[in-house]
């Protein structure tokens, strides 16, 4: 699968970031996110903050509950789509 040239891991920050603003454009709040996720409400404040990384199984439980999972895979096979 081709990602394009800019192409590069996302840093523990960068996936937190991503995670908190898809959370809150969803209009969950942390306890609600962490209830559906099956995860404790600090778990997802340490993912947000960035001072640690969810599971891959976790992060794309996530994302599907945020709305924007088929967006990045989407996004995946056409880099030139619109952003997140």
């Amino acid at each position: 699968m081709w990602l394009g040239k800019a192409t590069r891991a996302l840093t523990s920050r960068e996936i937190g970031k991503t995670l908190r603003l898809a959370r809150v454009r969803a209009g969950l709040t942390r306890i609600d996110a962490a209830k559906h996720l099956g995860v404790t409400r600090f778990s997802l404040y340490h993912w947000e903050r960035g001072s640690r990384t969810p599971g891959l199984v976790n992060y794309f439980r996530a994302l599907k509950l945020y709305g924007i999972l088929d967006t990045l895979l989407e996004r995946l096979k056409d880099p030139g789509s619109s952003s997140l």
